[in-house]
């Protein structure tokens, strides 16, 4: 009676396996095989003798456009990391800032509403337009600055991250199919390399 119970449960957990294994291949095949829904504009990087100050934009697909329109809401969070590099070891990471930036549409009202947070500040602006609102969204003035006095000397670099997660995945599906995507959007980019020699930056 044992034996025939173990073997139940072994072939249960068989199946609980397979059925995990074909919803990340059906995930991750479906992530290969769409096209590229956002591209990072930048980073462009202006230096003033010991600082400099990132500013980068966000443009999105006409498909992916449409996907947000039709989500009525979106949230984006962007990292912009300042990092040392080093020849062997891995790159040292120095500071960096996460914006956290929302839209949402009311289409019945017609609003269309933008949120910034970068940690301290708070802003929250009304649209009347989505294209209008979208540009502010994905829209990174000056985003982030730093002052090099009291680094050290050596070639340092800046990497944009941006994400955004699947909407219409309950998080009990995420925290039991933990290798399942839950990014919707991750994307990279870094810049070109900044050349500090304890005095001044330069770009090459």
């Amino acid at each position: 009676m044992q034996v025939s119970l173990l073997g139940k449960d072994f072939k249960v957990m068989k199946k609980t396996v397979l059925f995990i294994s074909i919803l990340f291949f059906l995930f991750s095949s479906a992530a290969w095989a769409e096209e590229q829904k956002i591209y990072i504009n930048g980073p462009v990087i202006e230096t003033k003798e010991k600082s400099i100050s990132v500013s980068f934009n966000i443009e999105v697909s006409p498909s992916y456009k449409e996907a947000i329109r039709s989500e009525l809401k979106k949230e984006f969070n962007v990292f912009v990391d300042l990092f040392r590099y080093w020849n062997i070891w891995p790159d040292e990471f120095i500071t960096g800032k996460k914006y956290i930036r929302t839209l949402s549409i009311d289409p019945i009202k017609k609003e269309y509403i933008g949120s910034s947070f970068d940690g301290e500040v708070f802003v929250y602006k009304r649209f009347k337009s989505f294209e209008s609102m979208l540009k502010w969204v994905l829209d990174f003035k000056d985003a982030f600055t730093k002052d090099f006095q009291g680094l050290d000397p050596g070639s340092y670099y800046v990497k944009i991250t941006i994400e955004s997660k699947k909407t219409g995945i309950p998080s009990l599906i995420t925290d039991i199919f933990f290798l399942l995507p839950v990014h919707e959007i991750k994307l990279e980019k870094r810049s070109p390399f900044l050349y500090w020699n304890g005095k001044n930056i330069r770009t090459r």
